[in-house]
């Protein structure tokens, strides 16, 4: 394993975590437009968490 790409996975995670948490879309009506904003970061927050558990696994399995 790698340390510096274990700790960059873990920063994406953390980070997309902060995002998903404070930007909760779905307290929202799916008419109002803070619904497809929220929904938007979210979903960003999202991919970045799965990114840094990707690179985490990828590294624990030395596939790079």
């Amino acid at each position: 394993m790698d340390v510096k790409n274990l700790v960059v996975g873990i920063i994406f995670i953390i980070v997309g975590l902060m995002i998903m948490f404070s930007h909760k879309f779905y307290k929202h009506d799916s008419n109002d437009m803070r619904f497809l904003t929220k929904f938007d970061i979210y979903l960003s927050g999202f991919f970045l968490t799965a990114c840094g558990v990707m690179i985490i696994v990828f590294d624990a399995l030395d596939v790079f």
